[in-house]
């Protein structure tokens, strides 16, 4: 999300979605906590500005729930 508050609604809604999958809490704290140090999550507005910086002019999100999303660029 573009603020904390965002995030935590985002990450909310994976942990949700994870239990729904019918996993124990413990894993799902053990997926959560894994995120944070192997992934480097930022917001859908800095993966947008570093696209464009990349050399991708028209850039957008095509997909998104909670915190992923697909992006596409066209040169």
């Amino acid at each position: 999300g573009a603020d904390e508050t965002l995030s935590q609604l985002n990450e909310n809604g994976w942990r949700a979605f994870l239990k729904e999958q019918g996993l124990e809490p413990a894993e799902v704290d053990r997926i959560l906590s894994n995120y944070h140090v192997e992934d480097s999550p930022i917001d859908c507005g800095l993966h947008m500005t570093l696209l464009k910086e990349a050399g991708f002019p028209v850039v957008d999100v095509i997909w998104k729930r909670s915190n992923f999303a697909v992006y596409v660029g066209i040169k």
